[in-house]
């Protein structure tokens, strides 16, 4: 009989070993995260918004059979600031699937409501059906758009955009981007980029090397994006991980300075997460990125939140992108 646990210390060298068991395969063709001990310094301690609340299985031996977290966040709705838990790493060994996960996820959900707070995730298929189960809402599939980096491409690309403004690369965001993301409202409901998030996201992480960009005009800050070399089922592959821009001239020139970058580099693809909601996704299909059909997605990429309030539950309502999801 199974038994349900809150995370007490040392309960990591049991979650360590159970990823391995359920996704080490991974890392064979993909370069994405692995949980060890550097992850678990910067994700788990470090998060500007607080530690992650952690749920377990654990067999009669005491091994970590299932495993379930929710990471504390903050998030604008309508434009102002509610506290949200991100749902992830939802896991269980192949031999205790089925109530271990449903017990976990019914657990962080209690937790989570009694803070007031919003909760929301992208399960895979495996556990979309335990959500639902406890009243997750089905938001929409998160489109992937892709673009291939050829010679064909390159001469259909043309010369640099004007966007009255010159594209910096930095190491860390200074606190300019905080009032950049306030005023910039690319969307009614998106995770708050604020300084101390992406300084953690993006600058404090050693597993990953992130290259970090803004776009600056007169002393302020009109876009900013974070990028890395990457990985895709074997294929060198350009990942845009945060893009933002006060404007189609400003996007354009962020994205014409990532696309050189991944030429220099060699990625053969570049690879991004943009829901068809405004300019950002219509600038991105000028500049001959395509939407991934369904039956090439190697998964699934669904958002789930639990909410009743159809607006929350409109897709295009939404700003999602690779830095929502924990995998890269």
């Amino acid at each position: 009989m199974n038994r349900t646990f809150s995370y007490q210390k040392g309960d990591e060298k049991g979650i360590f070993k159970l990823w391995n068991r359920v996704f080490g395969d991974l890392l064979e063709k993909n370069d994405i995260f692995k949980i060890d001990r550097k992850w678990w310094k910067w994700r788990v301690l470090k998060n500007p918004n607080g530690k992650p609340k952690i749920f377990l299985e654990k067999d009669e031996r005491g091994r970590v059979v299932a495993h379930h977290m929710i990471e504390p966040f903050k998030i604008f709705l309508n434009g102002k600031e509610k506290k949200a838990f991100l749902s992830t790493l939802t896991m269980a060994d192949k031999n205790y699937r089925g109530f271990g996960i449903l017990n976990l996820v019914n657990c962080s959900l209690k937790s989570a409501n009694a803070e007031g707070a919003i909760s929301y995730g992208f399960p895979n298929k495996n556990s979309l059906l335990i959500f639902e189960k406890f009243g997750w809402k089905i938001v929409g599939d998160i489109p992937i758009l892709i673009r291939a980096l050829n010679p064909f491409f390159y001469l259909l690309d043309g010369g640099n955009p004007s966007s009255l403004g010159v594209v910096k690369e930095i190491d860390c965001f200074d606190k300019r981007i905080d009032n950049f993301i306030r005023r910039l409202k690319v969307s009614r409901f998106c995770i708050i980029r604020d300084s101390a998030y992406l300084n953690w996201k993006y600058g404090e992480s050693s597993l990953k090397r992130y290259q970090k960009i803004i776009l600056e005009r007169d002393g302020k800050v009109v876009g900013c994006a974070v990028f890395r070399d990457s990985k895709i089922n074997g294929i060198k592959t350009g990942i845009i991980l945060e893009i933002f821009a006060e404007n189609p001239e400003n996007f354009d020139a962020l994205i014409s300075f990532i696309i050189e970058r991944f030429k220099k580099s060699g990625m053969k693809m570049i690879s991004c997460f943009m829901i068809n909601n405004g300019f950002y996704y219509t600038r991105l299909k000028k500049k001959w990125f395509f939407k991934l059909p369904k039956f090439l997605l190697p998964k699934r990429n669904v958002f789930v939140i639990v909410s009743d309030d159809p607006e929350v539950l409109n897709i295009k309502n939404w700003y999602l992108s690779y830095g929502d999801w924990d995998c890269f």
